[in-house]
């Protein structure tokens, strides 16, 4: 299998596929007899959520990435178990629809309606899960070309087998149809609503958090007057009372100083990414740390918050743009104050 390897290596115009299930992945590399399952973390990832993503990128460290894979153009596959579907007949009012939507369990998802002219099939998924592994692969070098959920693959090419992929030919994708199939770029009007849902019940969450404190804190007054009456005639005991103090949850960040960010190099450019540190800086964000990669960067990547402001966000951009303009933005689920740089090799 490690001859296999050596011999595809050269050749990094050929497609690698990455099929992502609800317990493991499989990675497909042209030139190897079957493909490289990783079974996640448990306590990396569960319910479709990923809780500790340095696990998750030290278990693809060790047993993928150390097979000194080459990168190149990949398409990653959802399979049927983490995505939600409904077939819309036509005609299918839009409260059953809503109704659908409303019923998916995660804030920030990836909706996409297939041959809806003959009431093909509404399919979400939770776009942070994705996003991570395209996060990952993307910062060493892959170049994602397509994101596509295996319901409508099985019905677009009759057969599956996350097993048996072994070439781009095998699945029958034209571009065309990779195109059409691809989550990449999908901007659907029910993603709104969807959100707008979700904050509502933080709302409902956060005031009935308030209602509780207010509650608690009304009986402690009144359970200290019935105190205070029983030993008003004897001895009086000196009361100190403190306060209780509610500090608001900050969703979004708009301080350079609270913002950490990585700037990753490889090489030469050095120098380039020194410049930028510099230049940021001086821009009030004085958290920004030089990485060195230990393998060369295909392309420059820019990934931020999906939580980030978009004032923060275009203060980084507008830092960037000085030293590279040739970049991809990328936002991702990572907490507010995390952003990372990726900086390409220089050609040589």
């Amino acid at each position: 299998m490690a001859g296999n390897l050596l011999i595809y290596m050269k050749n990094t115009n050929q497609k690698s596929f990455l099929y992502l299930d609800s317990g493991h992945l499989y990675f497909v590399y042209p030139g190897l007899e079957k493909p490289i399952k990783f079974n996640y973390p448990p306590k990396a990832i569960s319910d479709l959520e990923i809780n500790d993503r340095s696990l998750l990128v030290n278990g693809l460290d060790a047993s993928l990435f150390s097979q000194k894979v080459t990168p190149g153009p990949l398409i990653i596959i959802l399979s049927k178990n983490i995505t939600f579907q409904k077939k819309m007949e036509i005609g299918t009012q839009e409260e059953t629809k809503q109704e659908f939507l409303e019923s998916i369990p995660f804030e920030n998802v990836s909706i996409k309606h297939y041959n809806a002219h003959n009431g093909g099939p509404l399919l979400v998924t939770n776009k942070d899960f994705f996003q991570e592994f395209q996060t990952i692969f993307s910062a060493r070098g892959f170049s994602i070309e397509a994101i596509i959920p295996e319901a409508v693959l099985t019905s677009s090419t009759n057969s599956f087998n996350p097993k048996q992929i072994n070439s781009y030919a095998t699945l029958h994708l034209t571009a065309s149809l990779v195109h059409s199939l691809s989550l990449i770029g999908v901007y659907n009007r029910y993603e709104p609503r969807i959100q707008r849902i979700a904050r509502k019940q933080f709302a409902l969450n956060k005031n009935l958090r308030t209602l509780i404190i207010v509650f608690i804190f009304a009986l402690l007054i009144l359970a200290g007057s019935f105190a205070y009456s029983r030993i008003k005639y004897s001895r009086p005991i000196p009361e100190v009372s403190r306060p209780v103090v509610v500090t608001p949850v900050k969703m979004v960040t708009d301080d350079p100083l609270l913002v950490n960010i990585r700037i990753y190099y490889f090489g030469k450019n050095e120098k380039q990414a020194r410049t930028l540190q510099s230049n940021l800086w001086a821009a009030g964000f004085k958290n920004t740390d030089l990485v060195a990669s230990s393998s060369a960067i295909i392309k420059s990547n820019l990934f931020v918050s999906s939580q980030l402001s978009t004032n923060i966000t275009q203060q980084i951009r507008l830092e960037l743009d000085k030293v590279d303009r040739n970049y991809s933005l990328m936002q991702t689920s990572n907490s507010v104050s995390e952003s990372s740089i990726f900086l390409s090799s220089p050609a040589k």
